[in-house]
C-alpha cells in the first residue's frame, strides 16, 4: 500500500495530487529578525583600555557605547580590575546648603526651586550626607 503522504527532496510534504491547497499561513510578523551572536568578546588588550578609560572617568553609558558592550560586563571588568565604582550621585558643590535649609524646616520643593533643580537631586545630596528621608516629601513636618 502506498502512502498518501509524499515528500520532495528537501522534505517538505507534498499533498496528494487532486487535493485542495490546504497550507495553513502565519499572518503574525516575525519576532527575530535575524540571528546574531549573543554577547561581545573585548580582547585583554580592549578591557585594559576600558578600565583605564573608567579610571579616567569615563561613564558605563559611555563605555557602553564605546565598546558595545552591556553595562554589566563593564561592571564585572571593573570589579575584576579592583577599581572602586563611581559615586552614582555626583556631589552638588550646593549640597551643604540643601542639608542647612532643610535642617531648618524647609521643604524639598522649596530647596529645588531657589537653587533651579528637582526635588529628587536634592534629596539625593541629603541621602548622601547621611539624612535619612522617607519617600519624596514635598514638605518636612516640624515636631514642636
Amino acid at each position: 500500500m502506498k502512502t498518501l503522504i509524499r515528500r520532495d527532496k528537501r522534505e517538505s510534504i507534498i499533498p496528494p495530487e487532486g487535493a485542495p491547497d490546504s497550507r495553513i499561513e502565519d499572518i503574525r510578523v516575525s519576532v527575530a529578525t535575524s540571528i546574531e551572536t549573543s554577547g561581545t568578546h573585548l580582547l585583554s588588550k580592549d578591557v585594559t583600555r576600558l578600565v583605564r578609560d573608567y579610571e579616567r572617568g569615563a561613564t558605563v553609558s559611555e563605555l557602553v557605547k564605546k565598546y558595545g558592550v552591556h553595562r554589566a560586563i563593564v561592571r564585572a571588568h571593573v570589579a575584576r580590575a579592583d577599581v572602586a565604582p563611581h559615586d552614582r550621585v555626583p556631589d552638588d558643590p550646593n549640597g551643604d546648603e540643601y542639608l542647612r535649609f532643610y535642617d531648618q524646616g524647609i521643604g524639598l520643593t522649596t530647596i529645588a526651586k531657589k537653587y533651579g533643580t528637582t526635588p529628587s537631586r536634592v534629596r539625593a545630596q541629603l541621602i548622601r550626607r547621611g539624612v535619612g528621608l522617607q519617600g519624596l516629601a514635598s514638605e518636612r513636618v516640624v515636631e514642636d
